[in-house]
């Protein structure tokens, strides 16, 4: 528990902080002021009665001072939910906060570390071990490579029209405390952008950067140990986000169910700016790898719905339409267009309905049959093979693209009384291996690494 002063929304706060929850303890002759003027409002006969307005946090940064630290801690609130009042003590709603020897520090620089990123970026070849067993003498060496050697190319991204790099490295920390090894290696992910003091923009970092590995990961409980922020002069403090804690999983990782940095080398920058611009679809990964291996209707849809948004990045409809149909469109548009514009009422409306129905849409399943057509050959049928002989299940694609257009609208229109298919299945599982093709072709990621990233994520154990 932490205890100090701030000053928020023209008044001088005791603050009590317990890493979850902040809590403001007005002055004792400042209490009335702030409950009435916050909290109530004031009635024709003198008297007050509670508003049913809610009150919201009007500054996006708090500043205090710790008197167990004599830091200054800097809270990012959250101004979409309301402040809390009970007996005075008002409870304001945090995102994040971090610690710092000066008030409003600038920032430009966020490097974090984490389990996942070990992996990532392997930190178990980032040195080599060498010893004489002949000698038996108990000497083993070991060395680490040097920090070129052990740190990716810069890529770049942007982020609300500022510039960010981004790069891989390794982090070596010594001690000669019996209570800690002797050597300690961790991986990590640092961002570098023009130095700020809006840390808003350093709370939307993590969120991309967290996406990013939510990606590399394919499932969504994934975590930092360590977020530092430092600047041009040095260290800042340690950055934390106050969020739920999640299930730390180690057997994908152990089974190597994640994509190496190595494979999207040089593209990194392209994967998080779509990340940034939220155009990346990761709404269907599982909370956690037990998650996505159940099959719900929610998840069906989900897997779906993220297979259309990847194909509509990849492919224009209008790719897979004949002249002859598209110029039939097109006359059929305007000649409705005219007659729109000579009816009235209930017969324009009519018109109106109609020349929406004039353009075609490829279907579900045709969207699948396609993708086939594009990547069936070159990427998707090794795995395809593999994985609906095992299950002893006709390897088709047109008969794939069917069952997962016909499930999918049974769930979507509530269709219960739709007997379930059940190679849709195996179906809906082999298309969000599709789905990471789609995506990681999208990036420009070649075919050979492709089929390597999905060997490994998706544990094929085929030869690549």
């Amino acid at each position: 528990m932490l205890t100090g002063t701030l000053q928020m929304m023209g008044y001088g706060f005791f603050f009590t902080f317990n890493e979850e929850r902040l809590s403001l303890i007005p002055k004792e002759e400042e209490k009335d002021e702030i409950r009435y003027a916050w909290f109530y409002t004031k009635l024709g006969t003198g008297s007050f009665s509670w508003s049913g307005k809610p009150k919201f946090v009007e500054e996006d940064f708090l500043y205090g001072r710790a008197n167990e630290t004599n830091l200054v801690i800097t809270f990012l609130t959250n101004k979409h939910t309301q402040l809390q009042e009970n007996n005075g003590i008002i409870t304001v709603p945090i995102l994040a906060y971090f610690f710092s020897y000066s008030e409003r520090p600038r920032i430009s620089r966020i490097s974090f570390s984490g389990l996942e990123l070990n992996y990532i970026h392997p930190i178990n070849r980032t040195f080599e071990i060498s010893y004489k067993p002949e000698e038996n003498d108990g000497k083993i060496n070991i060395s680490t490579y040097d920090f070129d050697s052990t740190t990716t190319e810069e890529q770049k991204f942007n982020v609300f029209g500022k510039e960010v790099q981004v790069y891989f490295g390794v982090t070596r920390t010594t001690s000669l405390s019996i209570e800690k090894p002797p050597l300690a290696l961790s991986s990590s992910m640092v961002f570098h952008f023009e130095e700020t003091q809006d840390y808003s923009f350093v709370r939307e970092l993590y969120r991309i950067a967290k996406e990013f590995i939510q990606f590399l990961c394919n499932r969504r409980n994934v975590s930092f140990t360590d977020i530092r922020l430092s600047n041009n002069q040095g260290k800042v403090g340690e950055f934390n986000v106050i969020e739920e804690s999640i299930e730390i999983e180690m057997k994908p990782l152990k089974d190597g169910r994640y994509i190496q940095q190595k494979y999207i080398a040089g593209y990194e920058g392209k994967i998080l700016d779509d990340i940034a611009e939220n155009n990346l679809y990761i709404r269907h990964l599982g909370k956690s790898f037990r998650d996505s291996r159940i099959i719900d209707a929610a998840s069906f849809v989900l897997r779906t719905a993220a297979f259309e948004w990847e194909f509509s990045r990849l492919f224009s409809e209008d790719e897979w339409k004949s002249e002859q149909r598209k110029i039939l469109e097109e006359e059929a548009s305007k000649e409705l267009e005219r007659l729109i514009e000579n009816s009235t009422g209930k017969l324009k409306k009519i018109y109106k309905d109609l020349k929406k129905s004039v353009v075609s849409y490829l279907s579900l399943s045709q969207k699948i049959s396609q993708t086939f057509e594009e990547y069936g050959v070159t990427i998707l049928d090794k795995f395809g093979r593999y994985m609906y002989k095992l299950n002893n299940i006709s390897y088709n694609h047109s008969e794939i693209a069917e069952r997962i257009g016909k499930q999918r609208n049974n769930f979507a229109h509530g269709n219960l009384d739709k007997e379930f298919i059940n190679e849709s299945l195996l179906d809906v599982v082999f298309l969000e291996q599709i789905v990471l093709a789609m995506q990681l072709q999208y990036f420009g990621i070649d075919e050979v690494e492709t089929k390597k990233i999905i060997n490994e994520v998706f544990r094929h154990n085929l030869i690549i």
